[in-house]
């Protein structure tokens, strides 16, 4: 699976949702994640618990501070906990980031409106390809972005888990 996506850094998230719902987003609720990620020879491998349900999620992406294209593999988990524990007993453990997640949807973009705990507020779009062309979803993505605003905010490059690494200091 792909996607084009994008994430900035927001001070005013409650604008960005009024300009999604006038954009026509679909309200798909607020919750709570915990991604716990671990250290992998490429790409990303994180395990996401939400509501007592759970994710394992692989992806590779550039880290641009732009629209890039992420490929990603999902897995459904019954067991968040238990997962954790097999993947730990083989893959160091990177960290954690907690973050409040509010979801908006426009055609194929998820507008995420993102709280994470030691960073602050960020937007990120993640358009899905699906049928139509690279082309078209890269066309959605920046026609989501301008029409949100995002455009005009400054791009984070890399990962929650990159931004909070770099926070910080060496050797922790």
């Amino acid at each position: 699976m792909q996607n084009i996506e994008i994430k900035v850094q927001c001070t005013d998230l409650e604008a960005v949702r009024d300009r999604a719902i006038d954009h026509g987003g679909k309200d798909e609720g607020e919750w709570e994640q915990v991604d716990t990620f671990f250290q992998t020879p490429t790409g990303r491998l994180k395990l996401r618990e939400e509501g007592g349900h759970g994710k394992l999620i692989a992806y590779d992406r550039a880290d641009e501070a732009e629209l890039r294209v992420s490929s990603f593999d999902i897995a459904e988990v019954t067991d968040p906990g238990g997962v954790a524990t097999v993947l730990g007993r083989v893959l160091p453990m990177r960290g954690v980031v907690r973050k409040r997640r509010h979801l908006f949807i426009i055609e194929n973009t998820r507008v995420h409106l993102d709280s994470v705990e030691g960073l602050g507020d960020f937007v990120e779009l993640e358009t899905v390809v699906t049928t139509q062309t690279m082309a078209a979803a890269n066309a959605e993505a920046t026609r989501v972005a301008h029409d949100l605003g995002v455009d005009q905010m400054p791009a984070a490059s890399g990962a929650y888990i990159d931004l909070l690494d770099a926070r910080e200091p060496a050797g922790r």
